[in-house]
């Protein structure tokens, strides 16, 4: 998923993204992974934060507001994480996605 991410990051580059648009990628406390990418590029409609796992062990959570995708995770989640991203790019859809299916 980095390489995917990686090559993600590199189609947007245009000489102009770059310079207003990007990827964060920071750590949690409690621990965890937070991400804000955006993906102003696509015609993607707001979620409010949908969140899945037990909060004991694996968990992930995010939302798409204003052509950002915000999401968090546990330490061991972040791939996932990707993977649902992923999918919400390629999809571009109102249709439901099916997030569960990765855990």
């Amino acid at each position: 998923m980095i390489e995917w991410l990686q090559n993600w990051y590199k189609s947007q580059c245009d000489g102009d993204w770059e310079h207003y648009y990007g990827i964060k990628i920071e750590t949690l406390d409690n621990p965890g992974w937070d991400v804000s990418i955006d993906i102003n590029n696509y015609n993607i409609a707001d979620v409010s934060w949908s969140i899945y796992g037990d909060f004991d062990s694996k968990w992930i959570g995010f939302k798409i507001q204003d052509s950002k995708f915000n999401g968090s995770c546990d330490p061991t989640s972040f791939n996932i994480l990707l993977e649902i991203l992923k999918e919400i790019i390629e999809h571009q859809t109102n249709d439901p996605i099916e997030f569960k299916k990765y855990f």
